[in-house]
């Protein structure tokens, strides 16, 4: 896995792109909403992107099909520079986390707490392949919970980078570079950029 990539906080200072790439976390309350929390997002999306590429943020549109990434669609992108924008966003009570790129290559981004799980045997064998299961075998107690969700958390982002639906294991390559993000001590979190 790649550096740790920093989370910058929404409302906050302006993100700086790294190799056009940023993440953004926006704090939840509990008990809100879905669709309070995904138009705080889509807020916070808008709202960065509009400081970064200077440009109205009622021009920038966030969209969403069911089984698909949402998409960043900006009036009069040419006279921005700007082609396309991928985004990728992930949620977890308390906070969403949102991935994007401002060069067009496809991200996936995934934020789970850190917690222990009864049955992470035959999640971690169905879902994470018996090698992660066996080293999460070997781990102790106080560590396994920290290594599944690392682990959980770069599966999710690597196929949701690739445009693929969560799924049993299968022995997949991944073609995508893979970074640990900056969080709370309680949360792991993965971004990926598919090559």
């Amino acid at each position: 896995m790649g550096t740790v990539r920093p989370v910058w906080r929404w409302p906050g200072p302006l993100p700086v792109p790294v190799d056009g790439f940023f993440v953004i976390g926006v704090t939840t309350l509990p008990g809100q909403s879905r669709e309070s929390v995904r138009l705080l997002v889509r807020r916070a999306i808008r709202e960065v992107l509009a400081g970064l590429l200077a440009m109205p943020a009622e021009s920038i549109r966030v969209t969403a099909e069911p089984g698909c990434p949402p998409r960043v669609i900006l009036a009069h992108a040419s006279a921005y520079k700007v082609h396309s924008i991928e985004c990728s966003i992930s949620h977890e009570a308390g906070l969403s986390l949102v991935a994007l790129n401002l060069h067009g290559r496809s991200v996936g981004i995934d934020v789970m707490r850190v917690q222990e799980m009864d049955d992470w045997e035959v999640v971690a064998l169905d879902y994470l392949g018996s090698a992660v299961a066996e080293q999460l075998a070997a781990a102790d107690a106080a560590s396994r919970a920290q290594l599944f969700a690392e682990a959980w958390t770069t599966r999710e982002a690597s196929l949701k980078s690739l445009g693929l639906p969560l799924g049993e294991w299968a022995p997949l390559g991944l073609p995508c570079r893979l970074f640990k993000l900056e969080l709370p001590a309680d949360m792991a979190g993965s971004l990926a950029i598919a090559y």
